[in-house]
């Protein structure tokens, strides 16, 4: 008898034949978009609240620039890891996308 546990997307069947786990996808449902668009909404949130706590002389309009160029940097490197991470699952069998997502954002981070 098998028993099943799942998280986050991926289910595991413990006691089950190998190949009977689902594979996880970088790219889901509307879930997934609900998700990203309340991660945006939340980092916005957060530079409106440092705009407002600094105590500098930058006007709105330089700190929106500032803040838009690195918004344009984290979402190239995040679009650029999401498609890396889904032709690579498409091309090698045996890895899912949100591995090569993992790898990715993990590289990104530690190596720059």
């Amino acid at each position: 008898r098998s028993r099943v546990f799942r998280t986050k997307g991926v289910v595991v069947r413990c006691g089950a034949p190998p190949g009977a786990m689902e594979s996880c996808s970088v790219v889901g449902g509307s879930f997934a978009v609900v998700v990203q668009i309340c991660l945006a909404v939340i980092t916005c949130m957060f530079l409106a609240w440092k705009k407002v706590s600094e105590n500098g002389d930058r006007t709105w309009f330089d700190f929106g620039l500032d803040s838009s160029k690195q918004l344009a940097g984290v979402g190239w490197v995040h679009v650029a890891n999401m498609l890396c991470a889904v032709l690579l699952a498409t091309d090698l069998p045996g890895v899912d996308g949100c591995s090569w997502y993992a790898a990715s954002v993990i590289i990104d981070a530690t190596l720059g």
